[in-house]
Order: structure tokens, then sequence, then C-alpha cells
């Protein structure tokens, strides 16, 4: 088990029954293997969220201007509410609009993106952080495409001496949860840090 990540939220043992109807997310071929580098210990969550009928918000037209609470915010929901990852199942919709509910579709939808980017295309829409060190809220995490994982991306949420805590969709079958990464497990799976461009 990988002591360095942490998993803080209580997980179910059933298996995931992922969504037969597919989607069209741009960009998947790059997302296909973004999660094996942090599979390792990762608790294979029941998702217990349905993701059928919801508040459903309206996607935005053009990329948001957000501020580092309101990303966290929008993160948040995806956690409390669960949400099952699936690159191919029917997206998720609350009322921050509708999202893939993959690594990258989380991403895009806490930084109030117009569509689910994928996690090569999100370095379009941001910049990298001089030193991984100096993330703050609401900056992401992500190793696309110095890993052989292909890449994965995560939310900080906030920072500390040893390591950061991140909201995450880490893979199929587990859903959006708050997670502890160490800076030695951030480093030796190669994550550096990427800032929204229209963060206020």
């Amino acid at each position: 088990m990988n002591v360095d990540r942490k998993v803080l939220l209580p997980v179910g043992t059933a298996a995931l029954a992922l969504a037969a109807a597919g989607f069209a997310g741009a960009g998947l071929a790059g997302d296909g293997g973004e999660h094996a580098a942090v599979r390792a210990g990762a608790a294979p969550a029941a998702a217990t969220s349905a993701v059928g009928p919801h508040k459903c918000g309206k996607t935005p037209s053009k990329n948001l201007h957000l501020s580092r609470t309101t990303i966290l915010k929008r993160g948040k929901s995806w956690v409390t509410a669960k949400v099952p990852y699936s690159q191919t199942g029917t997206p998720y919709c609350n009322s921050y609009g509708r999202y893939r509910r993959d690594c990258s579709g989380f991403v895009s939808m806490a930084w109030g993106l117009h569509t689910s980017y994928w996690t090569g295309s999100l370095l379009g829409v941001s910049k990298k952080v001089s030193n991984v060190k100096k993330v703050a809220k609401g900056d992401a995490l992500t190793h696309y495409p110095k890993s052989s994982a292909r890449g994965h991306v995560a939310l900080v949420v906030s920072k500390g001496e040893k390591g950061v805590y991140v909201y995450a969709e880490p893979h199929t079958g587990s859903y959006a949860q708050k997670q502890y990464w160490s800076w030695k497990y951030i480093k030796s799976n190669h994550y550096y840090g990427i800032r929204y461009k229209n963060v206020k």
C-alpha cells in the first residue's frame, strides 16, 4: 500500500457499475492510462451517489474567471456527491453544468471551463507553476506528459510542510474524493503544478 497517498473518505467494497451510454469526450485517448501511477493503494470505492436526475445548471459558454475559493467550492460539490469516475458514461450534471466524470472533466468543472478538457489540453488554459511547492489552493497537479501513465490531474485544496490535500477523480471503480499526497509521492510520480489562467 502506498503510504504517501491517503484516501480520506470511507469506501465501500461493491464494484462500480459503469454506465453503458457512450460520451464522446475530446481527446480521451490521452487520458486512457492516466491513473496507473496512483493506482497502488487506492481504494476501489463503490460510488453510492447516482448520476441520474439532478438540478442541472448551464455549462458556461466560455471559460469563467473564478476566485480560488469558488474553484474549491465547485470541486467540493463533486466530492460531497461522491461522483463516480467514468470516461465514457453519462456526464455528471449539477448546478455548475455538465462535465465528463474523469480527472480532467472534474478539473474542467472546478475551473469553470466551457467544456470537458482532457489532461493534455488543460495545459492550454493554464501556466506551469515554477516550483511545485509553490502551488496554491485552486491550482492543479498533473504529470502529463512526464509519466508513462500518460496523464492525471487533481485539484489542490491546501498544502503543508510534508504534502498537499487534493480533490481528485482517481480511477475507474472510485469516486470524487479528498486525498493527501506527500511531496515524496508527488516528486516520484513526476507531478508539477499548473495554474488556471483565469483565476482571480
